[in-house]
């Protein structure tokens, strides 16, 4: 069996719209219009104009500043998204850094951190070693990791969400400035402007603007401009 070699480099979209069946390569680009109607395999994507892909993509380093459709699964060492990255599958990745709109129909997972100062919709559960928001976070499923860090500067809900430690804080504070959620599990949980049915903790403190359904805690302090309706 012949072993197949990486070419050097693929563009697409230098001289208007191309379409190629399958990339596998050292680097590939993507200025224009392009589309892959088979499988993307490169060390390094790199997105600038627009790009459909049917198939799955497994990179090192995805960079995405244009607009990219992927209808498949993605696995990946580092994705910086920067635009407007729309994915049918699901998500692995090492680094997950979104600054853009990301939006993800299946499961997302990292091993190590999602960052989001842009825009996230996720469809199916999120795994994370660490997650961090100074955006915008839709996750229709449970949201876990060891560390969950928030700086609210809008509506974001996370169905369910359980992690060891949980910080969640008011950047600026409006009307939409909240965190919505149906359950949030923890042991040290400190949360501001957040709306929940049920909390459970070792170590919870609930500062300004909370309304909770039901809290068991080892440890429990309510800021006097938040309510619970029944201590377990």
């Amino acid at each position: 069996m012949t072993e197949r070699t990486r070419v050097d480099r693929v563009d697409l979209g230098v001289f208007g719209s191309q379409k190629v069946i399958d990339v596998y390569a050292r680097e590939f680009t993507c200025t224009a219009a392009g589309k892959i109607t088979g499988n993307l395999d490169a060390e390094l994507a790199e997105i600038r104009g627009s790009c459909k892909i049917e198939g799955n993509v497994i990179v090192s380093l995805l960079k995405i500043g244009g607009a990219m459709k992927v209808n498949g699964d993605i696995n990946a060492e580092l994705i910086r998204a920067k635009g407007a990255f729309k994915v049918l599958g699901s998500v692995n990745a090492d680094h997950f850094r979104i600054t853009g709109a990301t939006k993800v129909m299946k499961a997302i997972t990292s091993s190590d951190e999602i960052s989001v100062m842009g825009v996230l919709k996720c469809g199916s559960d999120v795994t994370a070693g660490r997650f961090t928001l100074h955006g915008v976070a839709d996750i229709d499923g449970t949201l876990k990791a060891s560390e969950f860090n928030a700086e609210l500067s809008g509506r974001s809900t996370i169905r369910n969400l359980n992690a060891d430690k949980i910080d969640v804080r008011v950047k600026k504070k409006t009307n939409k400035t909240e965190l919505i959620s149906k359950k949030i599990i923890g042991q040290d949980i400190y949360l501001e402007a957040t709306t929940a049915e049920y909390i459970e903790g070792d170590k919870v403190e609930l500062g300004p603007g909370c309304l909770i359904g039901e809290v068991k805690a080892k440890s429990l302090e309510v800021h006097k401009k938040s309510k619970v309706g029944k201590v377990l």
